[in-house]
């Protein structure tokens, strides 16, 4: 406990001190945000270091070199966010609930990010957010989403929300599932005790055309990458040695 006490503190104080670089590093040397997913890049693997997370990944070659994607990944953990930081290597930006813009420092820094902010709890500006992600996307740009819509309790699969779904649909760019597993080990939802030296596996999956679906058939698409990520989630890694 102690140990879970003194990591969240420093993890913290990490958090804090980046998010202020950014901030000020927007503000007056850096226009371009891709420079910020670079700071944050080094933010999720200094983190994830820290806990003493090793990451085993697999599939990077199924990554998109030359177009924008929409990245879709299961959510166990709060150190979901630093494991896709670490293990992914292009630009992306997230899709994040709204809540979080509204922190002190931290949404401020989302915004320098260009994250883009989803409300869950209204429609309407549920949609605007999709067409304004699916515009980005269009631009070029990669966005990762949690098709679940919030972290999982027991680390199993939860039901696919329809939204991202309809964001893969107004852009047209194909979809990259990203399966994590083991990252409910470390911190469980509801908890703040870090899991300490635990393995971390992350398969990037074929992308998923969405050529050929339409609102209609949405729900074969959801399936058809639900059952992708089902198919990955048999093998849970424990810690090392054991």
């Amino acid at each position: 406990m102690i140990r879970s006490f003194i990591l969240l503190v420093v993890g913290l104080f990490l958090t804090g001190k980046t998010c202020m670089h950014v901030i000020i590093g927007a503000r007056f040397f850096h226009k371009d945000a891709d420079w910020i997913h670079n700071v944050a890049r080094r933010w999720g693997a200094t983190l994830l270091k820290l806990a003493g997370v090793k990451l085993e990944v697999s599939g990077k070659e199924n990554l998109i070199t030359d177009g924008p994607q929409l990245f879709m990944a299961n959510h166990q953990s709060w150190f979901d966010i630093f494991i896709v930081l670490a293990c992914i290597p292009c630009q992306f930006r997230f899709l994040a609930k709204k809540e979080l813009f509204e922190k002190p420092i931290f949404g401020a820094t989302l915004y320098c990010y260009q994250a883009i902010p989803i409300d869950r709890k209204n429609f309407i500006s549920a949609m605007r957010s999709i067409d304004a992600a699916a515009r980005q996307v269009q631009a070029g740009r990669s966005v990762m989403t949690y098709p679940e819509g919030t972290r999982s309790r027991d680390g199993q699969l939860q039901p696919f929300k329809k939204g991202v779904f309809q964001l893969a649909l107004k852009s047209g760019v194909p979809i990259v599932p990203v399966i994590i597993i083991g990252a409910s080990d470390i911190m469980p939802k509801k908890s703040f005790r870090v899991q300490s030296g635990r393995k971390v596996r992350v398969v990037i999956g074929e992308p998923v055309p969405v050529d050929g679906y339409s609102v209609e058939t949405v729900d074969d698409l959801i399936e058809r990458v639900r059952n992708i990520m089902l198919q990955h989630q048999v093998t849970q890694p424990g810690r090392d040695g054991g």
